[in-house]
């Protein structure tokens, strides 16, 4: 399961084999907890691709708002940037207020 392209957690990995995940840490524990250390690092990596995204998102269309004359807020960002891409991410009141500051 660790050489699986795509992470799991121990939790799914005990779903798999029909056990629960408080099990695999007893019996395998190495192997729970580099299981467990991977779908961190991926679920973090995943985070951080989602918030570079959104901020370039957010920046163009704080971008746009500006240079039509309108406001930058969060109501008039929802409108250009898809809701998928902002709710992947949290803080999106202060991707907009970096944006502000970034634009001037």
């Amino acid at each position: 399961m660790l050489k699986l392209e795509e992470p799991i957690s121990a939790a799914e990995a005990g779903r798999r084999l029909g056990v629960d995940d408080r099990h695999l840490y007893l019996r395998v524990n190495d192997l729970a907890r580099a299981l467990g250390e991977r779908w961190k690092r991926n679920l973090r990596n995943r985070q951080r691709a989602n918030r570079e995204q959104a901020k370039a998102a957010v920046k163009a269309a704080c971008r746009q708002l500006i240079e039509s004359g309108q406001g930058c807020s969060l109501r008039e960002v929802r409108q250009i940037v898809p809701g998928e891409v902002l709710d992947a991410v949290e803080g999106v009141f202060d991707l907009i207020r970096e944006a502000r500051e970034e634009l001037g």
